[in-house]
Order: C-alpha cells, then sequence, then structure tokens
C-alpha cells in the first residue's frame, strides 16, 4: 500500500466501509469530532439494514416517550467527553489533546438544534434533564450531530447520571448497560 497522506488512508475506508461514507480527515478534527453512525444515516426503524432480530431488541429497548417526556436520552462515546472518565487520568497524551486538567462541574448533554430551539435553550446554558426516574442539571451542548428527539448523555459522564439513567442487565450477556430511557429538558 502506497499513501502519501493520512487523508488518503481515510478517503480509502470511508469508500469502502459504509458506515464511514461520511467521513473525512478534515472533518475528524472539526467542532466536537464526528459520531458514527452520521446523522444521516440513521434510518429507524430500518436501523440501516440491521437483521428482523436485531430490529426487535432495538425497539424493545426504546423508551415511551409523551407529553412529559418527549425525548430519549442515551449515553455515547464521543472523544472530547472522556476528559473526566479514569481512563484517560493515566494516559499523559489524552490529557494533554482533551483538557482533562479542566474537570466539568456538570455533566455535558448534546441536544439537537431544533429540539433546543422548541425548549428555548442555548449552546452552554445549565438545564435540568428529569426522567421517570430522577432528575440531574447538566449544561446543553447544541448541536446539528444528534437527530431531533434525541440528547446525548456521553459515556464518560455516565456516573453523573444515575439518578436520570438508572443502570440495568443486558438481557443476554448480565453486562450492566444504560438504557435509553424518556426525559424532559428545560432551563435552570
Amino acid at each position: 500500500m502506497s499513501y502519501d497522506s493520512p487523508s488518503e488512508i481515510m478517503d480509502e475506508i470511508a469508500a469502502l466501509t459504509p458506515p464511514y461514507a461520511s467521513v473525512s480527515f478534515a472533518a475528524l478534527d472539526v467542532g466536537w469530532g464526528l459520531r458514527l453512525p452520521a446523522a444521516d444515516q440513521v434510518a429507524l426503524p430500518e436501523l440501516n439494514g440491521a437483521d428482523e432480530e436485531t430490529q426487535s431488541i432495538v425497539h424493545k429497548t426504546l423508551p415511551a416517550v409523551g407529553v412529559e417526556f418527549p425525548l430519549v436520552m442515551t449515553a455515547d462515546c464521543c472523544l472530547r467527553a472522556w476528559v473526566d472518565d479514569p481512563m484517560v487520568g493515566g494516559t499523559v497524551t489524552l490529557r494533554r489533546e482533551l483538557g482533562a486538567d479542566r474537570a466539568a462541574a456538570l455533566p455535558i448533554i448534546e441536544i439537537s438544534s431544533a429540539d433546543a430551539n422548541e425548549s428555548q435553550l442555548r449552546d452552554g446554558q445549565r438545564v435540568r434533564v428529569r426522567s421517570r426516574t430522577g432528575e440531574m442539571e447538566a449544561v446543553a451542548h447544541v448541536t446539528d450531530d444528534v437527530s431531533p428527539g434525541a440528547v446525548v448523555l456521553p459515556f464518560a459522564m455516565r456516573e453523573l447520571a444515575a439518578e436520570v439513567m438508572p443502570p440495568a442487565l443486558h438481557p443476554d450477556s448480565g453486562v450492566p448497560i444504560l438504557p435509553p430511557c424518556a426525559v424532559s429538558v428545560h432551563k435552570v
């Protein structure tokens, strides 16, 4: 293999791997990075061609939303949010690159521009996130990387959200998971 730059490698990955089709080398360094699959690749309820069993499992775990709790919050990995995770604490390079010396006082939640506009929220604003099991304060990060109707909690901040997203055990493996939950988000 002969490549002249890392960008050429990323271009080949994007060309050969459908979930990476929207990824480019330049886009990896913009803002908060990228989340896969990209919002334009998510296609519920078909789940991008997932088999019927997988679709059934995912749909059974989706919480019921309604007037009181209109959004679905899920925990997800995003690079910039790992700054408070213990795995990063002992890694000099990641601490330097991600600014891990600046601990977050409140968890960050990512919310779509459309949902933020509807709730009159702005980027960086303190919010209260409520679910059927509890509530927490957080800082809103308004982004178009999140689909309308969804709220994303960076996985590294999962412990700060235990009241809102109580852990459960995966039905097949018995491994602790944070299942999606229905929430509401309001200004503090």
